[in-house]
């Protein structure tokens, strides 16, 4: 039997085996060199800047970002944050197009919802934020 004082080495041992084991490798972007210092073009589709939208329904959120460059990824937020949107990539076309169905909740208070859009081109190259803002009503 030990002396007891291997038990704290074990135990920070399998911690850092087990920790090891959760890494995984994931495809990180790959930027082909210096870019044009032009980001990508960005354009919410649908809804229309000032359009409304109802408390306790969904509505449809169109987005495109176009880049001769090719597009890597594009990130969409809404302040406040009523739920969260998934960014998606662009695979290195000319142009990507998403479609969200949100849900505006009840409790939501605020008489306006923000849309931020941002997008990077396969270069490294980020866009302008692309805001749109919609109004929100019972």
């Amino acid at each position: 039997m030990g002396n007891g004082r291997s038990t704290p080495r074990f135990f920070a041992l399998l911690t850092v085996l087990l920790g090891v084991s959760g890494c995984e490798e994931r495809t990180r972007p790959i930027f082909l060199g210096r870019g044009d210092d032009q980001g990508p073009v960005i354009q919410i589709l649908s809804p229309a800047e000032s359009a409304t939208v109802h408390r306790n329904a969904n509505f449809a959120l169109g987005v495109r970002a176009a880049d001769p460059d090719g597009i890597d990824s594009v990130w969409v937020t809404l302040e406040p944050n009523v739920n969260t949107l998934q960014a998606f990539g662009g695979e290195g076309a000319p142009s990507a197009t998403a479609g969200y169905l949100v849900h505006v909740p009840t409790g939501v208070a605020e008489d306006t919802l923000v849309v931020i859009v941002r997008a990077r081109d396969i270069l490294g190259d980020t866009s302008d934020v692309f805001i749109r803002r919609l109004l929100v009503a019972d």
